[in-house]
């Protein structure tokens, strides 16, 4: 019996697909992933020669060796073939939802009274990791899905930051191992930062160009190189950041340490960086945490997905916390989850919602709905879920016929103090 040589490269198609998705997947460059493909192949080859199995095309009989050079090829070509339209498919489906501006969110004027509160004071429009126009999981990260949650008006940007050459850069993943990126690509965070500079505070890039950009950072890496690396980065752009004064957790503020505390009018047109605590590396660089204006799973920030949201053991508590600090709501763990409830969120106070944009459903459409009709991505929370401060009056004067200072007590038969 002659195997055919086009049921052969299905088969070594398959393998080779099976483990170059393996060596994207790992994200490590797994020097043995690779070389076990020419090895299977091979054997396979040499296998079927042994025992004087020749592989046909067409009637021809084909050399096995052969046969198994063109599979590896055809294995590569459909492997590359494949992966090139994911990643067209999911620009083009962004910028078929996304690609014009919308007119209806518009800058901060700093003359409305609505904007003379604290950052805590507002609802802001997020972006759950908002460079991923697919899944978390086997798909791409791209450029023109941040380019395009900038024209919605999006202003909180959610980034999952890997390490690889000593190097900040972005990818997503559902696994919790710091050394796994789960998608095929990733995006050097110098592209992503200076693609925010040019379209974030321009016009033709952003509805809202002079707002803030809050930019949160989960940070999967302990690598101290790529920490010191990822603050030559941010320096390069300190013009656009907040500089000295909201170093280090907003530490060097002599007035206030609790950065959601901050007047929005001092943020506008700037970059803020929050980074997740939950990793605590980043405190070890000094260069790299001289950025850091506020660090979410803290004191003064909590993280929550919305399933801790939703069945949280004390809604009461979340709410009153949300009035002196803030909380990022964000969508449940899992390679495509489905979007948290905005309405939700905003009754517990939660500041920064966190949306997965490129899923289309009923939360996602309220949630734009709610910052379309209020014209920003920055929505002043009902004064029932912000902070106000206890004023004691001042005490009316005193009698002064009233004190209690010694006086002299005194007659034609008595004189004494009392």
């Amino acid at each position: 019996m002659e195997p055919t040589i086009l049921l052969m490269i299905l088969v070594f198609s398959v393998i080779i697909y099976a483990f170059l998705y393996y060596f994207y997947y790992t994200g490590t460059g797994n020097f043995l992933g690779g070389l076990l493909i020419p090895i299977l192949m091979l054997i396979c080859a040499f296998v079927t020669d042994g025992l004087g199995m020749n592989w046909t095309l067409f009637g021809i009989k084909i050399d096995p060796i052969i046969g198994a050079i063109i599979g590896l090829i055809a294995g590569i070509l459909i492997f590359v073939n494949m992966s090139d339209s994911m990643k067209t498919r999911n620009c083009s489906l962004m910028d078929t939802m996304y690609g014009e501006l919308n007119t209806n969110i518009l800058t901060i004027k700093k003359s409305d009274e609505n904007y003379k509160y604290n950052l805590r004071d507002y609802y802001i429009k997020t972006a759950y990791n908002c460079c991923s126009g697919g899944e978390y999981r086997n798909d791409y990260v791209t450029l023109c899905s941040l380019n395009n949650l900038l024209k919605q008006g999006v202003r909180g940007l959610d980034f999952e930051i890997y390490s690889i050459n000593d190097k900040p850069v972005v990818a997503t993943s559902t696994s919790d191992n710091y050394h796994i990126k789960e998608t095929f690509n990733s995006i050097d965070f110098s592209e992503i930062l200076q693609n925010i500079i040019n379209n974030a505070f321009s016009t033709s890039g952003a509805p809202n160009s002079g707002d803030p950009i809050i930019i949160h950072l989960r940070i999967k890496s302990e690598n101290q190189k790529m920490y010191k690396n990822f603050a030559k980065i941010l320096e390069k752009h300190n013009d656009y950041l907040l500089g000295k004064t909201y170093s280090y957790e907003n530490t060097k503020n002599k007035l206030i340490t609790n950065f959601g505390a901050t007047p929005i009018s001092e943020l506008m047109g700037k970059i803020s960086i929050i980074v997740d605590r939950s990793n605590p590396s980043f405190l070890e660089c000094k260069e790299f945490y001289e950025y850091v204006n506020m660090t979410s799973d803290s004191i003064f920030m909590r993280e929550l997905t919305f399933d801790n949201l939703q069945y949280s053991s004390d809604i009461n508590e979340l709410i009153e916390y949300n009035k002196q600090c803030m909380t990022i709501g964000t969508p449940n763990k899992g390679s495509n989850p489905a979007n948290p409830s905005s309405v939700m969120m905003r009754e517990m106070g939660c500041q920064m919602l966190a949306m997965k944009y490129q899923t289309i459903d009923t939360n996602l459409e309220e949630n734009d709905i709610f910052f379309d009709e209020n014209n920003s991505a920055f929505v002043l929370k009902p004064e029932k879920f912000r902070f106000k401060p206890i004023v004691i009056q001042a005490p009316p004067p005193q009698d002064p016929k009233l004190f209690y200072n010694s006086r002299t007590v005194k007659s034609d038969y008595y004189d004494f103090k009392i």
